[in-house]
């Protein structure tokens, strides 16, 4: 299936609008909403979809209603998004282990 990008931002900001109650139910940071994209997704269609987001999230009625819900919108670049996931790997293969964890 080839959705085009609008209307992949648009789903992926009704499902932020949406999900943003149950991401305050956590204290921040430990229930952020992030936006990935399936592997080998198009390096112009991951930057296209970070800047529209970005875009999305300065709007100033869209920030309000993420401030209403406690939840500040913060948006990075895909490129500290994939450095925190490579920081993030060690911490959580050593818990998959630790839990014993195994792939179906």
């Amino acid at each position: 299936m080839n959705l085009p990008v609008q209307a992949i931002l648009r789903f992926t900001l009704c499902a932020l609008l949406c999900c943003a109650p149950s991401a305050h139910a956590q204290p921040w940071p430990s229930k952020p909403i992030r936006m990935v994209a399936p592997v080998g997704t198009p390096k112009e269609i991951v930057a296209r979809l970070s800047a529209e987001t970005a875009k999305i999230l300065s709007l100033a009625e869209v920030r309000e209603r993420f401030l209403a819900q406690g939840v500040e919108p913060v948006g990075s670049t895909p490129e500290q998004f994939a450095a925190f996931i490579e920081a993030e790997m060690p911490r959580w293969a050593n818990a998959v282990r630790s839990a014993g964890i195994k792939p179906d």
